[in-house]
């Protein structure tokens, strides 16, 4: 992770103690909560967890796992504010799935939310089968992933396409990943949309703060580089939500 995501990450978690956290609602895993398992959750490469959050009122045991500890100690402090948190059940664990060993339970969730782009076709496909151990009948996997439509994967220059992002994915990669003979398809969606003002007003507060870390102090130069990244601003993302038979 780079010195500009970590500075995102930082505005993103004041943003989130300013504003609070709720339950997002647009996201399938509230629609089928009713059919999860009594096991524990599980979100890989976790972040600042919107997952987790909404969780956080229940007896549900969460377990977070990202490699960056400063995202774990955000999200704990995310957690702490919380209504009706109960902080016992949380486990903080800092490493990278699949060389990192998972606790050893089945779980109710396994949430993979904008991790599975940074690996490989093959490289995912491991990934899932290596979690074999941690399903049962009933578990649900959620993924939130760089669909194919994403603006990076428009560009010619196969560096540029995959300096940062390893794969963008297809309808066909989920079924690849998830095969229907194993997994149920509870939801699947193949969102394309431009940025909200409030996705464009913390871009534009992200570029200029990190302008201002890096010492420059051009406004032109700045507010140019604002509008260079706001004109490629877009959602283009698969969301896709499955069960194990």
């Amino acid at each position: 992770m780079d010195d500009s995501q970590k500075l995102g990450n930082k505005l993103r978690f004041e943003r989130a103690v300013k504003e609070g956290v709720v339950r997002d609602k647009s996201n399938p895993i509230w629609d089928y909560e009713d059919l999860l398992p009594d096991r524990p959750i599980l979100d890989i490469g976790c972040g600042q967890s919107d997952v987790l959050l909404g969780f956080a009122a229940t007896d549900r045991t969460l377990i977070a796992l990202d490699a960056e500890p400063l995202q774990l100690q955000w999200l704990e402090q995310l957690a702490k504010l919380q209504p009706g948190v109960r902080l016992e059940n949380w486990h903080f664990l800092t490493g990278f799935y699949p060389q990192t060993p998972l606790p050893a339970h089945q779980y109710a969730l396994i949430s993979f939310s904008n991790l599975l782009h940074f690996l490989s076709l093959d490289e995912c496909a491991e990934a899932i089968a290596g979690l074999a151990p941690c399903m049962m009948s009933g578990t649900q996997l959620y993924v939130r992933v760089h669909s194919d439509s994403h603006t990076q994967n428009q560009v010619d220059d196969p560096e540029e396409r995959y300096g940062y992002f390893k794969h963008y994915f297809s309808v066909q990669d989920i079924a690849r990943l998830f095969p229907p003979q194993e997994f149920e398809q509870l939801y699947l969606a193949d969102i394309n949309s431009v940025y909200t003002k409030e996705d464009k007003d913390f871009d534009a507060l992200w570029v200029r703060e990190w302008y201002r870390q890096q010492g420059v102090r051009d406004a032109k130069r700045i507010e140019q580089a604002v509008q260079e990244q706001l004109a490629s601003g877009s959602h283009n993302q698969l969301i896709v939500l499955v069960r194990k038979r």
